[in-house]
Parts: structure tokens; sequence; C-alpha cells
């Protein structure tokens, strides 16, 4: 076999040289396409980051503020309804009972007040104490005594702080045609369990 000439390696090398340089250009233009295209998106997310860095969030922020300070005052009310409506149960509770003492006892309630209950702790329970006054009216005074027991076991969670008597004295034989009317007035405190 014959080998072939000089000038046609010359001419071989040069061609595969012309092609390799031919290929390379072509990769090195796309590779430079695509970092001018990477660098383009790149710029475009830069801007976006920095408008949304400019943007101004105090209004935002501030109505985010409003809204939580209106959610604090709404949770505050219902909290404040919740206690009044406990406190009003409460109070209707201690009225059936002082009534039914009052029934058994033949004892007549002329007045009943309570106040508003206030936490407290009893013996190391949280507790509510609500305040009551009942102004009672019987004819015959151990009656009234009988009334006061009555209340405190009923109401076993109530506690007698004070008891106010008026027994008028004892008519002349000839007025015993007129009722005398004794009176007694309680001051409890009722206990109940702590709500949350």
């Amino acid at each position: 076999m014959r080998r072939p000439s000089k000038a046609f390696l010359w001419i071989l090398t040069i061609g595969i040289a012309a092609v390799l340089i031919a290929i390379g250009l072509y990769l090195y233009r796309e590779d430079k396409s695509q970092q001018e295209q990477l660098l383009a998106e790149l710029a475009i997310a830069q801007q976006t980051v920095d408008d949304l860095r400019a943007t101004d969030t105090s209004a935002l922020e501030a109505e985010i503020a409003e809204l939580e300070d209106s959610s604090h005052s709404a949770r505050s009310r219902v909290a404040a309804l919740e206690r009044i409506l406990r406190d009003y149960t409460h109070s209707i509770e201690i009225e059936e009972s002082l009534f039914e003492a009052a029934l058994s006892t033949d004892v007549t309630v002329v007045h009943i007040l309570a106040r508003p209950s206030e936490p407290v702790e009893r013996e190391g329970i949280q507790c509510e104490q609500m305040p009551v006054i009942v102004l009672a009216r019987s004819a015959v005074p151990p009656s009234l005594i009988n009334f006061s027991v009555e209340v405190t076991d009923t109401l076993q969670s109530a506690y007698i702080e004070r008891v106010k008597m008026d027994i008028p004295e004892p008519l002349e034989e000839e007025d015993e045609d007129t009722e005398q009317i004794s009176t007694i007035e309680l001051e409890l405190s009722v206990y109940f369990l702590a709500q949350e």
C-alpha cells in the first residue's frame, strides 16, 4: 500500500484543524449565548427583588396591627359578656334557692341584691365570689332563724357574713290585733368554681 503524500497529510491536518476550530467556535458561541440569556434572566430577577424590597409595606403593617387590636378588643368584649352571663346565671340560681328556702320556712323574701362576682382564691382553689344581700320578713321570728339555716343548707357554697334582725317589741293586750313583722337581713358570700 502506498503511503499518502505529504501534501495530502498537510491538507488533511489543516481540514481536521479547521473542522475542530469551527466546532469550537460553534460551541463557544452557544455557551456565550446561554450565558447572555442567563445574565438577562438574572437581571430581571434582581430587578423584581429590588422592586419588592422597595415596596412600601407600612400600610399593610398598619392594617395588620389594626386588625390585631380589633381582634384583641373583640376577645376582651366576649370575655366580659361571658362573665356578665355567668353572673346572671348564678344570680338566678341563688334567687331560686333563696325562694325555695323562704317557701319551706314560711318567710317572705322582700329584696335580693346580687353583686358582680370577683375572682378569689379559697383554700388553694380559684373561685368566683358573689356577694348577695337578702332581706326577708315574717310574723314569727323563729321562722327567720330557720330561714337562715335553710339558706346555708340549700346554698352549700354560701357563707353568711353578717346577720341583722329587727324584732319589734311585744304589743300591749289591746293592740294584739295588729300583726307584727320581724325582718332579717343576710349578707352572703356565695362561691363558684372559676370559669376559664
